[in-house]
């Protein structure tokens, strides 16, 4: 029969089935590989079943792969694998084998096994009596045992049998057999050998490979979409086995409704009017906005800016600050959102949206109560990402527009003209119902953001989540928030003005083969994957592009560009450490806007990792680190990307950000020249924060023609791990950022010991000896660091001198430090005209382009409630009638105390 010919049996009608029990197999692991399976497609099933102790192989160390197996082989490796409980034989059962089979004898080394697949219904034998233990075992037949071997509440071969009668004229005694394979994408008929052909041992290793982990055969680079909620439940439990991860053991009830009035999706902000006089009178158009990555794309954050008002997210409050002119200064609004944490802001005009996320209680599945009421210890709460949009007409009374609520933990979010569109994650258990899918509200309208028939996957996703990304019209609240949904999670996305980026992280088996003094050595290693989805955006329209994948992990957003229709992508793989050497590298990958691999560098500063990756037209700049910081500048030419110029210094630059074309700015740290000799990094080698400026006109000769190193070790900024904390002004060449400095007190032996078992604190004897009791006999002096200044600096730069310092600013009183609260810490400099701000949970300062202050150009942010309600020293501090209450500090004897008396409570003058 030819191969087409096969599909004639499922013409006409398809077949929705659950997926497989989650371990079909059981195995037992076994180093070693063979030396006849490289380059074979089926080479990670054989090696599979060999690592897993299912195989053995010849003596001579190969496989074998195409050589036929025998029916008891083949019976012997279904009956050692299957999970499914199987009926074995008595030992007098075995001596009676001869009965039921005259060709097995019971001191026949299968006869056990024959015996028990018999037994549990796997084999039948021939009308004659005989099983032929020895006949090669074809196609069909092996299909067969196989199928019977999988748990029946899965595969349902009853139901597929009535499918095919229905649906065809006599079919084949095998038909519903092979059906049941090809629904599990665990064969490809067309390469199957025809059904009265003998089945090789390579296509049942991987046939059986692939019904154990989930794998499936992948014939499309198009998403596939889910049919029905069978099928969802199906691929969400074949992901379970591709993790390792027992099938979900609640119990299943009939879920009779979607409890859906538990949520509290729209909880009215309270709006706190500050003054009655009218906002926006006076504004300056020449202001800073939010450093963001892509012109035409916005980025949310915490603190917005449109020349007249400062907005700042502070918990579930906003606060709305008349910042201009600046000897105006005042408080003008509050809006407040009772419950939701609100984490990052858009400004649009007279658009104002909050987005934040809020965790709620969910009974809305039947089985979950029932399994509450069981367990103490299960809980299902249920995270909504918030959206709030307010029009800021008269800033001193914002009006709601539109509330939504999206079931889901919250990746990132962009705004491109009136849309906002959100990335979120959602854990999905084994749903088999439409209203068990997460859910959503629009101004109080709920329903959920997909049927089970509107979500789409590509095979082989791993972690059991919904990705959806929504699509939100933030100025015609009419049209319909917009969802595009896909299996698996997202972890980082990249946004152009077209389209949308969403990084699924993964992790596969490789097989490796690599010569060692001569000799060619295979093993299995494992591979970090990022999968790529791409989705074009047009208003409320998203659609589906592509799927692509890349080796190694992204670092962050900056790791990726799109340019000239293609998309770039800078990855690092995990070593394995595999004969003493880290072999991790890092890797630059090009693809079309298909997602095909167009060009790609590999093997870029072996053994170190990525620290920042900056994208600049038909350029790349790539700074990797273990004991120095390589500036790597590359050709980004989408056929034959290259390395053009490689820069080492001591340190590393965390986030490079573009001065122009030829020349960059590197945000860091520096490191002792220590380390570069040691080859190694320790807390000791590091210093301070590090900015430098880089000259990459030469592209194979870049240099740091300037740096300036702040403050010792453990000198830190939020700029170093949150791009938006960066203030720049190109136009008057000035940088700001906040930042914590630490200097090193004196070189002497106090501070800590470290030992191989513990850190402690050192004594300090009279004589000013150190000793560490409980360290002894190992001590290692460390010098003291002490917080000199926390709040945000401001310099200019210029690349002929470099960077100056322009001022410096806190928050904190001279009478308290850092150690008291976090309130006084500064998130942002911001600029209107000519004046700066800087901008703490607690206050907003005015201040000039020196940073200097003027007392009396402030706004706290003032608590309300009685002054024992108060529990932390800033809200106390800014009250009038409240004032702090300080407890000493306890400090043992002979020790180095930085604290005197810590704060204790808030009490009424």
């Amino acid at each position: 029969m030819k191969n087409t010919q096969k599909r004639n049996i499922l013409l006409g009608f398809s077949i929705a089935t659950f997926a497989l029990a989650s371990s079909v197999f059981a195995f037992t692991p076994v180093d070693g590989t063979f030396s006849d399976i490289g380059g074979r497609d089926d080479r990670q099933g054989i090696e599979f079943l060999k690592k897993n102790g299912v195989i053995k192989g010849y003596d001579d160390g190969t496989y074998k792969p195409e050589q036929s197996i025998t029916r008891a082989e083949f019976t012997k490796i279904v009956i050692e694998t299957t999970n499914i409980p199987l009926k074995k034989c008595k030992p007098s059962e075995v001596q009676k084998i001869s009965s039921i089979f005259s060709d097995v004898n019971a001191e026949d080394w299968f006869a056990k096994y024959i015996c028990s697949a018999n037994k549990s219904g796997l084999i039948n034998g021939y009308d004659d009596g005989t099983f032929k233990p020895n006949n090669q075992i074809n196609f069909v037949e092996s299909a067969k045992i196989i199928t019977l071997a999988q748990d029946e509440k899965f595969i349902h071969l009853a139901k597929i049998e009535a499918d095919l009668n229905e649906n065809s004229d006599n079919p084949e005694w095998f038909a519903k057999y092979i059906v049941a394979l090809e629904n599990e994408n665990a064969i490809d008929l067309n390469l199957m050998p025809e059904y009265e052909n003998s089945f090789s041992r390579g296509q049942m290793a991987d046939v059986i490979w692939r019904l154990s982990t989930g794998t499936e055969i992948v014939n499309t680079t198009e998403p596939l979409e889910i049919n029905s909620c069978a099928t969802l439940e199906k691929q969400l439990q074949k992901s379970q086995r591709r993790n390792n991860v027992g099938i979900d053991t609640r119990i299943k009830m009939d879920v009779k409704e979607v409890r859906t009035e538990s949520i509290t999706l729209d909880s009215a902000p309270m709006l706190k009017s500050m003054y009655t006089a009218s906002a926006g009178d006076t504004s300056s158009d020449d202001f800073s906005t939010t450093n963001i990555q892509e012109f035409g794309v916005d980025e949310a954050d915490i603190i917005k800016n449109d020349g007249s008002h400062i907005f700042f997210a502070r918990g579930e409050d906003v606060r709305i600050v008349k910042a201009y002119p600046q000897n105006e200064m005042k408080e003008d609004a509050v809006i407040t959102v009772p419950n939701m944490r609100i984490t990052e802001l858009f400004l649009d005009g007279n658009t104002l949206v909050l987005i934040g996320n809020k965790n709620e209680q969910s009974h809305h599945r039947d089985e979950e109560i029932m399994l509450q009421k069981m367990s103490s210890s299960y809980y299902n709460y249920s995270n909504f990402t918030e959206v709030r949009v307010f029009d800021i007409s008269d800033r001193t009374n914002p009006k709601q527009t539109r509330s939504v609520s999206i079931e889901g933990n919250i990746i990132s979010t962009r705004k491109i003209e009136d849309i906002v569109y959100l990335v979120t994650n959602n854990y999905l258990y084994n749903y088999t119902q439409d209203s068990q899918l997460p859910r959503f509200s629009d101004n109080g309208a709920i329903s959920h953001i997909a049927k089970c028939d509107q979500i789409s996957y590509f095979p082989n996703f791993t972690s059991q989540n919904l990705t959806t990304v929504s699509a939100i019209n933030i100025k015609n609240i009419e049209e319909k928030v917009a969802f595009k949904n896909i299996l698996g999670a997202g972890r980082n996305i990249y946004s152009s003005a077209k389209n949308l980026f969403i990084i699924q992280s993964d992790s596969a088996q490789e097989f490796v083969t690599e010569e060692k003094n001569g000799i060619s050595v295979a093993y299995w290693d494992w591979k970090n994957i990022s999968r790529i989805s791409k989705f074009s955006l047009d208003g409320t329209n998203v659609e589906f592009v592509a799927q692509g994948e890349v080796k190694g992990n992204v670092l962050n957003q900056y790791s990726m560009s799109e340019y000239d229709n293609h998309f770039r992508i800078a990855t690092h793989t995990n070593g394995n450490w595999r004969n003493g050497t880290n072999n991790s590298e890092n890797i630059v990958s090009i693809l079309n806007e298909n997602l095909e691999k167009t060009g790609e560098i590999t093997g870029i500063a072996k053994g170190e990792s990525i620290k920042s990756v900056r994208f600049m037209g038909k350029r790349g700049f790539v700074v990797t680190f273990k004991t120095t910081d390589p500036l790597f500048v590359i050709d980004m030419s989408p056929e034959n990307p290259q390395i053009l110029g490689e820069l080492k210094i001591p340190g590393w630059s965390d986030y490079l950000h573009p001065i122009d074309e030829n020349y960059l700015i590197g945000f860091g740290k520096e490191v002792s020249e220590e380390a570069i000799d040691a080859d190694r990094l320790t807390w000791d080698m590091q210093k301070g924060m590090k900015i430098s400026i880089f000259d990459v006109s030469d592209l194979k000769n870049p240099k740091e023609i300037h740096k300036t190193v702040i403050g010792d070790r453990g000198t830190k900024s939020e700029i170093l791990r949150n791009p938006k904390a960066l203030f720049f002004d190109a136009e008057r060449k000035l940088i700001g950022f906040p930042i914590r400095i630490n200097k090193i007190k004196k070189e002497e032996d106090n501070g800590y010991c470290i030992s191989e078992e513990s850190i402690c604190e050192c004594k300090v004897l009279d004589n000013g000896d150190t000793i560490c009791p409980s360290c002894q006999p190992i001590c290692e002096p460390q010098a003291e660091i002490k917080n000199v200044f926390t709040g945000a600096q401001l310099y200019s730069f210029d690349i002929n001198t470099g960077f100056i310092l322009q001022g410096a600013v806190s928050h904190f009183p001279y009478y308290e430090t850092e150690y008291w609260n976090n309130s006084y810490i500064i998130k942002r400099l911001v600029r209107i005209g000519e004046n700066m701000y800087s901008i703490s949970n607690d206050m907003i300062k005015g201040l000039d382009m020196k940073l200097k202050k003027d007392t009396s150009k402030e706004v706290l942010f003032v608590k309300a409630g009685t002054c024992s309600e108060i529990k932390d020293i800033s809200s106390c501090m800014n009250r009038n009638d409240c004032e702090p209450i300080f407890v000493p500090f306890a400090c043992d004897e002979g020790t180095i105390c930085i604290q005197q008396a810590i704060f204790d409570s808030c009490a009424k003058i």
